[in-house]
């Protein structure tokens, strides 16, 4: 998906997306954001690309890029050297 606005709350890839993150314990406010939402079994994970998380809960997840604002980072992991395309 790219240029999106509203909810992501679907397995998938989100491109330039602003709006609200709905995906397992993980819910929260972003701008121009990249990220994917993947499930696996009952797990359901985010792995966040760039863009700015402005506020929210980020769970089980992994952190590769972005500017972060304001909220929880919960039960997640930061990757600092991670190249994902």
């Amino acid at each position: 998906m790219s240029k999106k606005t509203g909810i992501a709350c679907e397995e998938g890839r989100y491109e330039n997306f602003t709006g609200v993150i709905m995906w397992g314990e993980t819910e929260g406010v972003v701008e121009n954001a990249k990220f994917v939402l993947r499930e696996c079994g009952y797990v359901f994970d985010i792995w966040f690309l760039g863009g700015t998380w402005i506020t929210g809960v980020f769970a089980k997840g992994a952190w590769f890029h972005g500017e972060w604002r304001d909220g929880m980072f919960k039960d997640s992991v930061r990757i600092a050297t991670a190249k994902l395309q």
